[in-house]
């Protein structure tokens, strides 16, 4: 990646850009089939959890013989490095997911518009729970592509990565034909978008491992950002804004939410359905507030605050996360707070929201989210 600084206006030139090869694929699927039958095909990859390459029309299929490869970038070691650390981590990587990375998202104003968009595309009729439904699939992606086995060429990553490329490409071409102001937000689901997504998986992960005091090895650090630059390449970001290194990943995170981030109306109704996903998935009746807590802890006051979430009163809400550990230690001394007991307390959420989240694709996919044996045994049982 070329030593550029991430300055605003660096950043700025990005939300002109997009994902030119996916962009062209759905401009000639639009004018082979035409717009009813592309949006059908939108709906068949939205609705699927595998890439239903045998429903696809052929020109599709021919994009996809042309981008089933794996990126030069990835190295098999870095690869095998991160996909142990994910087996390692992974319940607590979705908990960081939904509390820190997803409000992370929510809080950039012009890429939180565009997300609220898109759910409203898909389920016009005000259905509430189509936004937790996009929360709960955004899991489902990382637990696909992080899969052992799953990260080689023409493997069930690589078509779950072009799938949503796809879906991206989709959702840029639809909106763009209603009502959508370009100058006020840029292009829909532009690079500079896709960045802050990408960091989204990567570094914000770290971060919230560190932020519960959970130590991770620096070449276990560098082989996830490297394998999630690999998964950038492969979403359609140019690398200009794929960041080699942790240190490059940390000063790219900050500079787009420098650049973004502030209240709006679409990231506080994306985060309503997020806490109302999390009361949900948790259902921790005695401490209802839990989703509110754990995104004002993992993202911060400034975030939650653009978010629309209200404070705690008093001291409840700088101790609230030690509480909830507190609860979850079934008679252990209440006074033992500090690292072991937020360590407590991710360790059990982490697992409640994995098994909720499994009866949560039961439910909407209409088939079971499948957890592979290798994580089970860690992760579930």
């Amino acid at each position: 990646m070329p030593n550029t600084p991430y300055t605003p206006a660096f950043l700025q030139a990005f939300r002109t850009q997009t994902d030119a090869p996916a962009d062209q694929l759905i401009m000639q699927l639009v004018e082979q089939e035409g717009p009813a039958k592309a949006k059908e095909i939108f709906d068949l990859l939205i609705r699927r959890v595998e890439m239903p390459l045998a429903e696809l029309p052929p020109v599709v299929q021919d994009y996809w013989t042309a981008h089933s490869e794996l990126p030069v970038r990835l190295d098999a070691e870095q690869l095998k490095l991160a996909q142990q650390f994910f087996l390692d981590h992974g319940p607590k990587l979705l908990l960081i997911l939904y509390y820190k990375s997803l409000p992370l998202l929510y809080s950039c104003a012009q890429g939180a518009e565009v997300l609220a968009h898109t759910a409203r595309l898909d389920r016009p009729d005000g259905d509430w729970r189509i936004f937790t439904r996009r929360i709960a699939e955004t899991g489902q992606f990382l637990l696909g592509v992080m899969k052992p086995g799953a990260m080689v060429d023409g493997g069930e990553a690589v078509q779950l990565i072009q799938k949503v490329r796809l879906i991206h490409a989709s959702i840029r071409h639809f909106i763009q034909r209603g009502q959508w102001d370009e100058s006020a937000f840029g292009l829909p689901i532009n690079q500079e978008d896709l960045a802050i997504t990408l960091c989204s998986f990567s570094i914000s992960a770290l971060e919230g491992l560190k932020r519960f005091g959970v130590e991770v090895p620096q070449e276990q650090q560098q082989a996830y950002i490297h394998t999630w630059a690999a998964v950038g390449e492969m979403l359609g970001l140019v690398p200009e804004l794929i960041p080699s290194s942790v240190a490059e990943a940390v000063d790219l995170e900050r500079a787009i939410l420098d650049h973004q981030s502030g209240p709006s109306l679409a990231g506080q109704t994306l985060t309503s359905a997020l806490v109302q996903f999390g009361k949900e998935t948790l259902r921790l009746r005695q401490l209802s507030s839990t989703p509110e807590s754990l995104i004002r802890f993992l993202a911060g006051d400034e975030i939650a605050e653009y978010l629309g979430l209200t404070h705690l009163p008093g001291c409840l809400g700088g101790i609230m996360p030690e509480l909830i550990a507190a609860y979850f230690r079934k008679g252990e001394r209440l006074e033992e707070r500090g690292a072991p007991a937020l360590r407590l307390l991710f360790d059990e959420l982490s697992r409640l929201s994995m098994k909720a989240m499994v009866g949560y694709f039961d439910n909407y996919k209409q088939r079971g989210f499948v957890v592979p044996d290798e994580y089970r045994a860690h992760w579930m049982e």
